[in-house]
């Protein structure tokens, strides 16, 4: 298919040469063919719902109500891994103003944006197709740090004529998530009998702290072959994303992907690698990607609440007994994290395979 050069799709002006640098053709971005997406980006099923949490009836000052909030709570992160937020608080001024500065972002001209770019051992700052950390994906991100500095920076190197509106999106938006997600984990733990700070005293502070990436995926030409992202699970605590109305985000349940459809005020929430490990295997991480369509583009947000670099990674005392050993082996986040971005794992397999090349 002859590539379209340029046009506008949902507010960003777009050219496929952002995609196609030096001698890329589309065809440097078609995957193996077991990777091929096997469900399309808007093919939902009602049988498929993903469980919809009422965060209101959790903060409920009646005892029967937040008790049943609590079980609803754990049985979809037990069964899923994954469900929808409703009635979360975040004021959706906060979300709206930073999906229309990505948007502005995005329309840059591609070497304004690359002043930012990613740098080889980091996850912070601009990449996008062949220089994406999601091996030749097809999307741009710019990758925000929780680190007012770190951000302030790459925001100068952008956008410096609109530094300080575009600062005070970001940061609006960590700040809230950063507040809903502490108190999703939290109330992950008191589901399970736990006191509220066992996950949620993991999280990281200074340093490397809570990050937002804010995603773009262009229309592709060949939406059959090629995926916004390929199938992971996240090494972190959890990751709440809001997406736009496109829809693309699919999660693996039961050897079947599932088309989550978006829904108007509501977002989803994923668990990492590090908080099935807290848990000892009671949350799972989950399985999710991103495939493409050929007509709208997509843009979401997706916050990382990410434990501190030096923690200690071990399960929750309260969750082992002889009944129910210890799954994993403690590990330092750091070092999973490092493991994780070099190898860039396909599903769940770096999970799996951490402790065999931890230990070779």
């Amino acid at each position: 298919m002859a590539p379209t050069q340029g046009g506008t799709q949902g507010g960003v002006d777009y050219k496929l040469t952002t995609f196609l640098q030096g001698s890329l053709t589309l065809d440097d971005y078609v995957w193996s063919q077991e990777e091929w997406p096997k469900v399309a980006y808007n093919d939902y099923n009602d049988e498929d719902t993903v469980p919809i949490i009422d965060i209101s009836l959790l903060r409920s000052e009646d005892a029967a109500t937040r008790s049943k909030g609590l079980k609803d709570l754990m049985e979809a992160a037990r069964e899923w891994g994954f469900f929808r937020l409703v009635n979360h608080g975040v004021l959706s001024d906060v979300t709206e103003k930073l999906e229309s500065d990505g948007k502005e972002l995005f329309a840059l001209p591609l070497e304004q944006k690359k002043k930012a770019v990613r740098l080889p051992e980091s996850i912070i700052g601009y990449y996008f197709g062949a220089e994406s950390v999601f091996s030749k994906a097809w999307l741009e991100a710019f990758h925000f740090s929780g680190d007012k500095e770190v951000t302030d920076n790459m925001i100068r190197q952008v956008s410096p004529e609109n530094f300080n509106e575009l600062s005070a999106s970001v940061h609006n938006y960590i700040d809230a998530y950063q507040k809903l997600a502490i108190e999703v984990v939290e109330l992950m733990a008191i589901a399970l009998g736990l006191e509220p700070s066992t996950f949620s005293k993991y999280t990281a502070t200074k340093g490397d702290k809570s990050t937002v990436r804010v995603c773009y995926y262009p229309p592709c030409p060949q939406p059959q072959q090629t995926l916004g992202q390929r199938p992971h699970a996240d090494p972190i605590l959890i990751t709440i994303v809001h997406q736009d109305d496109v829809g693309g985000l699919q999660i693996l349940k039961n050897n079947r992907w599932i088309a989550v459809k978006p829904e108007p005020g509501t977002v989803v929430v994923n668990v990492g690698d590090t908080l099935q490990v807290l848990s000892n295997d009671i949350y799972p991480s989950v399985q999710h990607q991103v495939v493409l369509n050929s007509e709208r583009s997509r843009l979401s947000m997706a916050f990382f609440l990410i434990p501190e670099a030096n923690a200690l990674i071990v399960p929750a005392k309260g969750l082992v007994d002889d009944e129910h050993p210890v799954r994993h082996p403690p590990f330092i986040y750091r070092d999973y994290r490092k493991s994780y971005g070099e190898r860039r794992a396909v599903g769940k397999s770096h999970l799996e395979s951490f402790y065999t090349l931890k230990d070779a």
